[in-house]
């Protein structure tokens, strides 16, 4: 029988806290990047690829509960939570929502105290407007402090 050390126990504590991420709900204050108005043929993970976002956050912040009943016409609230999600169908955004761009992250970067989005661009050698881009930023003098970017 396999014991666990009081080491392998921390270490897999560690792993967790670090890897596995946290699910954030609606009353984190994510900021909304705009509203989409439901399409026909329109399903939460098109709408989430077309504007990088998680489809799991459109749920929680518009009280989804089974992500299949959608229906048109109903408007979302479409949060600020990037994501890269696998290829597949991509809804356009639509008018007054922020340029979003679908993009391959060859890093992520956790935003530290200090930061602007120009000089994480510097640091990583990106034009800022792709940055913000990426990660739909509608403001991109508003970024906070431990959120993740992705790095183009």
């Amino acid at each position: 029988m396999y014991r666990l050390t009081r080491y392998a126990v921390l270490s897999l504590l560690l792993w967790t806290l670090l890897v596995i991420p946290a699910p954030r709900a609606a009353a984190d204050g994510w900021m909304i990047l705009t509203h989409h108005t439901i399409q026909p043929g329109d399903t939460l993970f098109c709408i989430a690829r077309g504007y990088g976002v998680d489809p799991w956050a459109i749920a929680s912040q518009n009280r989804i509960l089974k992500s299949n009943l959608i229906h048109p016409g109903a408007v979302l609230a479409i949060p600020h939570v990037p994501a890269t999600l696998p290829p597949g169908p991509t809804c356009p955004p639509q008018s007054g929502g922020p340029a979003c761009r679908q993009c391959t992250c060859r890093e992520t970067y956790v935003i530290e105290m200090g930061d602007t989005l120009y000089g994480v661009s510097r640091k990583f050698d990106v034009n800022v407007r792709d940055l913000a881009a990426c990660n739909c930023l509608a403001d991109p003098n508003y970024i906070r402090v431990a959120d993740s970017l992705c790095i183009p």
